[in-house]
């Protein structure tokens, strides 16, 4: 079952061009994969990367994909957490990566605020948005949002440019708990996304381990990829992510990040292209079993 929240899942396996080249990868193939976006796993690892806190209570991520300045605002009932006031003395909470601010450094940049501890929360009801405040490009505008609660992980995305201020959600606080209330629209109704109708189950040609996985090693985080059948990116997709890289190409950081953001795909029909699942993020999956007896069940990340 392919869900309209199971969007930025969408995932392509990379092969090689050349099958004789050296490998530049921590292991021992020359297969990658890349997220819808260009991400190479979840907002979480996203923000992880970039030195924010991924293990507060509570975490509100936010991730774009252009060189636009979007900030990441909290509304608190005595304070408001943004870039002006990265730190509430009242609840603990702060804005620890905040991007693109100064000018667009990247196309892949995500903003985090956190909580350490949900009991030092004061009651009340909390607003979370984002605002424009740079608009510096018409390409591949919207955003995700994340807001992951005690490690149960709501969902959130806007397909359209931003303009002044985006309602993503309240979050009421009170001595029961923390109820997330959404603003932003569920999306239900199906669509089409790299050839796939959402709302539907689609046959299922292949599963499998992340290359980083496969032959029985493990090096880094797992993931669970379910090829598609008629499952294509619609676009280029990006070969390789610095976190991929063997050791000895780190001290070339910054121009392989450049390299990588460069080298492009082609575009093919050819395709093994499905569902990807990080195992470092909670998630979950309807699929139907067909065998002695046919089953729908559910998988949970």
């Amino acid at each position: 079952m392919v869900e309209n929240r199971h969007t930025p899942n969408l995932v392509s396996l990379i092969a090689p061009y050349d099958l004789t080249a050296p490998s530049l990868f921590k292991w021992d193939n020359p297969f990658s994969w890349s997220y819808n976006g260009d991400v190479t796993d979840s907002i979480k690892e996203r923000v992880k990367s970039a030195g924010g806190n991924v293990t507060g209570d509570v975490c509100c991520r936010l991730a774009w994909h252009n060189y636009d300045d979007l900030d990441l605002h909290m509304q608190e009932p005595s304070f408001q957490i943004y870039f002006g006031g990265t730190h509430s003395p009242r609840s603990g909470g702060e804005l620890d990566v905040d991007m693109n601010a100064a000018r667009g450094e990247t196309r892949t940049p995500i903003e985090n605020i956190f909580y350490k501890r949900k009991e030092a929360i004061p009651d009340g009801r909390y607003r979370l948005y984002v605002h424009q405040f740079n608009r510096r490009e018409m390409i591949d505008p919207g955003f995700e949002i994340e807001i992951d609660v005690l490690g149960t992980v709501y969902h959130f995305s806007y397909d359209k440019a931003v303009s002044g201020a985006v309602d993503v959600a309240y979050l009421d606080v009170t001595a029961a708990g923390i109820t997330v209330v959404p603003i932003l629209p569920s999306a239900q109704a199906s669509k089409q996304v790299w050839g796939l109708q959402t709302q539907q189950f689609h046959p299922v040609t292949a599963l499998m381990l992340s290359p980083n996985f496969w032959d029985g090693h493990g090096i880094g985080n797992k993931h669970y990829i379910f090829a598609v059948d008629g499952c294509k990116n619609d676009g280029s997709a990006r070969g390789f992510y610095n976190e991929f890289l063997k050791s000895e190409l780190e001290s070339h950081r910054k121009a392989m990040e450049l390299v990588g953001a460069k080298m492009r795909t082609d575009k093919s029909d050819d395709q093994l292209s499905g569902l990807g699942f990080s195992s470092t993020q909670r998630n979950s999956l309807l699929v139907k079993v067909s065998g002695s007896f046919n089953r729908t069940l559910k998988v949970i990340f």
